[in-house]
């Protein structure tokens, strides 16, 4: 079931189209959202630094040598060690296809790939586009990607999720007066959609994203882009859902 859809359903108890599954009293099935725009103050920065070369030993010195530039980089836009996560250095060995054979392509002589990947956090979200043209300009910076967040992420998570399930619950009171029947008791709730409605309902799991379908962040992929595209969004959008089940009585007369 889609997030955005408000679905009513009215059952009787023994109608077998339904299933065994399915609570055994008419019911109301709703989704309720909740959306709200911050602006970003942080960033978590991901890249890799790579080089390829038929000499192992000179790939692995001009990863070493760039590692070092970026290592210097960071160092001098203030950010500490402690939000530098620079991870161990990879090999492969990679064997590229030579055209020139007569008889079609064969495998050529092996290419030594070589990389390490570095993921940086950025407690001054301003100081990206400075730090992000930077990286652009420099060779062998690959996978140059940022991800958007807030340090006070936990409580607009918890004000979002409040909000949703107040508009649930609002959804759900108005389908019911709608069809002339009296709101009753919630009797399943889950922060993911229903996949499908039986007895084993609830798999929670915060469903708290940005726009564009990242959890957690925008990401902006910066590889190819020119320097001036990189940028720091205005806002983010926040967004919290809550499915929720009442069970629906029979308004009195």
């Amino acid at each position: 079931m889609k997030a955005h859809f408000v679905v009513a359903l009215i059952l009787v108890a023994a109608a077998p189209a339904w299933g065994s599954d399915l609570p055994p009293f008419p019911f109301i099935n709703v989704t309720g959202q909740a959306l709200k725009a911050v602006s970003p103050d942080l960033a978590r920065v991901n890249f890799a630094v790579k080089a390829r070369d038929p000499s192992a030993e000179a790939a692995s010195r001009a990863v070493a040598e760039r590692a070092q530039q970026v290592l210097d980089l960071l160092a001098a836009a203030g950010i500490a060690a402690a939000d530098i996560d620079a991870h161990e250095i990879a090999k492969e060995v990679v064997f590229e296809r030579d055209s020139g054979f007569a008889s079609g392509s064969r495998r050529g002589p092996p290419r030594y790939e070589v990389s390490r990947a570095f993921s940086v956090l950025l407690r001054k979200v301003a100081s990206w586009p400075d730090l992000g043209t930077k990286l652009l300009e420099m060779q062998n910076i690959e996978g140059l990607a940022a991800e958007f967040d807030r340090s006070d992420r936990v409580t607009l998570e918890a004000e979002l999720l409040t909000a949703a399930t107040h508009d649930a619950q609002q959804r759900a009171e108005r389908l019911a007066q709608g069809f002339g029947q009296r709101l009753g008791a919630v009797q399943a709730v889950s922060e993911e959609p229903f996949e499908a409605i039986s007895s084993r309902l609830l798999r929670a799991n915060m469903r708290f994203a940005y726009q564009g379908g990242v959890l957690l962040g925008v990401t902006a992929a910066a590889r190819g882009a020119s320097a001036a595209q990189v940028l720091v969004p205005t806002t983010i959008p926040l967004q919290a859902f809550v499915n929720a089940i009442y069970r629906l009585e029979s308004a009195p007369h």
